[in-house]
């Protein structure tokens, strides 16, 4: 798993992200996953600041998602390169 992220070393916490993060996830994490989460327009930028909110340079980001709508995907290609 590498140096960073040792076996049974991990949570996973859910995250509404189109609110500002808990508390509890105030902080930067070393692997970030994503499922999903690129669907609508209205939604993007909120996902991106997110990402932005729980990301180091340093971390891992993991997204997986359907390529539904092509300029939706643009405008969050665009957003992410911005991060």
């Amino acid at each position: 798993l590498g140096p960073r992220l040792e076996p049974y070393d991990w949570k996973v916490l859910p995250f509404d992200w189109t609110e500002d993060p808990p508390r509890h996830l105030r902080r930067r994490f070393d692997l970030v996953l994503a499922t999903d989460c690129v669907y609508h327009a209205h939604l993007v930028d909120p996902f991106v600041r997110a990402l932005r909110a729980l990301c180091a340079p340093t971390s891992t980001l993991c997204l997986l998602y359907e390529r539904r709508d092509p300029d939706v995907l643009a405008t969050f290609e665009r957003l992410l390169k911005r991060a």
